[in-house]
């Protein structure tokens, strides 16, 4: 009776390896290996593909070299040498040619101005100066300071009077004749000589010893040397204004040349009188200049048609 159960009890246990076995079976899992299958990833070396190094592409920078190359074409700098041809300075020189020389250009209608200039301080001494060498050519001990002579009444010799800004009525008269000024007894024999812009000025040596003329003014300058009893042309009166000469042999000379711009500039006579001729009608400004007693720089006057104007001008 017991060995019935023990048969059934090894079936059993038979019967259940028997339905035990299939379990391994579902070991193909490993199946799932195809992981590897995600090696692809070395498809994703495309990096290489990126290894188009553009870079070296980017390498066109040479190409920008050509820029250095222009740099000579921008030399034509060497073109703008045209600067020699602006020289032209010496063309400048023509100021002479702006004289109004051409003509004497009648004034139709013309007025006369004409009064002193007059001299409102203390009037100065007459003075002298004195000859330190060369006197027996010179002739004298002492010559005589005419840089301020005031007469009794006021008036003032060697001032210039001139109109200011004048745009028409008459010119300079046409003439290539020097103007001639003297030296004689170791004096400027024109102590202030009015001389027309452009015009040549021949300096005279009437004594037997040498001289010299200098000027020394903002924009007129030069020296020369006058042997004695003889001259020498000076061409340098291109600018308007009061110009000083002196002699560098013998310091106590000195003179002043006005240079003009237009025949309506005159110098005052000893008594401080002065005449303004065929002033076209109008309104101008008139000035005074003289070497140490002041100026006039510009006073108002209208002159109506062929008429008389009078006018003093006072220095003060």
């Amino acid at each position: 009776m017991r060995a019935a159960p023990l048969a059934a009890l090894i079936l059993g246990l038979g019967a259940g390896l028997l339905a035990g076995c299939p379990a391994p079976d579902p070991e193909p899992t490993p199946t799932t290996d195809p992981a590897p299958t995600t090696e692809p990833e070395p498809t994703t070396e495309p990096e290489p593909t990126t290894d188009p190094e553009p870079e070296p592409t980017t390498e066109p920078e040479p190409t920008t070299e050509p820029e250095p190359e222009p740099e000579p074409t921008t030399e034509p700098e060497p073109t703008t040498e045209p600067e020699p041809t602006t020289e032209p300075e010496p063309t400048t020189e023509p100021e002479p040619t702006t004289e109004p020389e051409p003509s004497t250009g009648a004034v139709t209608g013309g007025t006369t101005i004409s009064g002193r200039v007059l001299f409102a301080g203390t009037r100065p001494k007459p003075g002298t100066k004195n000859v330190t060498k060369d006197k027996a050519a010179c002739a004298h001990e002492t010559v005589p300071d005419e840089s301020a002579i005031v007469t009794a009444d006021g008036g003032v010799a060697n001032a210039v009077v001139y109109l200011k800004r004048v745009s028409g009525g008459r010119s300079f008269p046409a003439s290539d004749a020097p103007i001639e000024s003297d030296q004689k007894d170791c004096v400027f024999t024109d102590h202030v000589l009015v001389v027309p812009k452009g015009r040549v000025v021949r300096f005279l040596n009437s004594d037997a010893t040498l001289h010299n003329v200098k000027a020394e003014s903002l924009k007129i300058q030069f020296n020369v040397s006058v042997e004695a009893n003889a001259s020498a042309d000076v061409d340098k009166f291109h600018h308007a204004g009061p110009v000083k000469l002196a002699c560098a042999v013998h310091p106590w000379m000195d003179s002043w040349i006005f240079v003009a711009e237009h025949p309506y500039t005159v110098e005052t006579a000893a008594d401080g009188s002065f005449s303004l001729a065929d002033v076209p009608p109008g309104s101008y400004r008139i000035a005074v200049w003289h070497e140490s007693l002041g100026r006039v720089s510009g006073q108002k006057i209208t002159v109506e048609a062929e008429g008389m104007a009078d006018l003093d001008l006072t220095l003060k």
